[in-house]
């Protein structure tokens, strides 16, 4: 997927329109203060209001031959996207936007994602739907790449170690500009009711976040008693001779 392509959707009105709705839904769960981000060129549109909240903000990039956009400029990260140049544990959040559905093995993917990926960060990736609109139409960037389904992108997570937070369906409206302002009125209507009212979504936001079990193999010693012997112990008797044991140390005695 060119990011040319990406940047000339994203420039026109309904590009406009889904722009502000992915990008306020990112915004309630992610909190880019003194945070180091890092986002996959094709999600530039939905965390430009980062570049100026404090935090660090990079993009990561898998071709050398691509027109950058304004935003991105001296913030870029090359590399293959099995391999990245970042240290283990030295990112706190990533942003997946026209990104995993390109990839050709997920799982290598993912994983090279949970080694950056600091303890309990957050993985956002934006996909969208199978049952959607938004994927069976060229003009915009949804309909391109590999359709993902949420079952299998499940067994992904599994197998990577990620923890699914929430997932939240988006953009219920179709991938068409409406031409009235009824029309304008009936999309905003529908994204904002269509979650309780059964209707497919476009586009999925998916939160993930990073977690490290404690080990459980190696620890063969068991507690051999309960806890309760160890704290209350019990008493010792003061031990007391019976009369027939006084009685033959008198006849001992008189004997010697």
């Amino acid at each position: 997927m060119d990011i040319g392509k990406i940047q000339n959707f994203y420039e026109t009105p309904l590009g406009h329109y889904a722009r502000g709705v992915l990008r306020s839904k990112l915004k309630k769960n992610l909190d880019g203060k003194s945070k180091t981000i890092l986002a996959s060129l094709g999600a530039y549109a939905y965390v430009e209001d980062y570049l100026t909240d404090g935090g660090d903000l990079f993009f990561q990039t898998y071709k050398q031959d691509l027109k950058f956009p304004e935003c991105a400029q001296g913030r870029v990260v090359e590399s293959s996207r099995y391999q990245w140049p970042h240290r283990a544990e030295s990112v706190d959040a990533l942003i997946m936007g026209h990104d995993i559905e390109f990839a050709d093995d997920i799982d290598a993917y993912l994983r090279e994602v949970w080694r950056v990926l600091k303890g309990e960060g957050q993985v956002f990736i934006v996909i969208p739907s199978r049952k959607g609109r938004w994927i069976r139409g060229d003009h915009t960037p949804f309909g391109y790449g590999q359709a993902c389904h949420l079952k299998n992108l499940r067994r992904s997570f599994e197998k990577t170690h990620f923890k699914i937070d929430h997932i939240v369906p988006s953009l219920f409206f179709p991938p068409y500009e409406p031409k009235t302002k009824i029309g304008h009125w009936a999309r905003d209507f529908v994204d904002m009711v269509g979650e309780y009212c059964g209707i497919s979504a476009g586009v999925y936001i998916i939160e993930l976040s990073k977690h490290i079990y404690a080990p459980t193999r190696g620890l063969k010693e068991m507690v051999s008693a309960p806890a309760t012997r160890l704290l209350r112990p019990t008493k010792a008797r003061a031990r007391t001779s019976s009369p027939k044991m006084e009685v033959n140390n008198v006849r001992r005695e008189r004997d010697v």
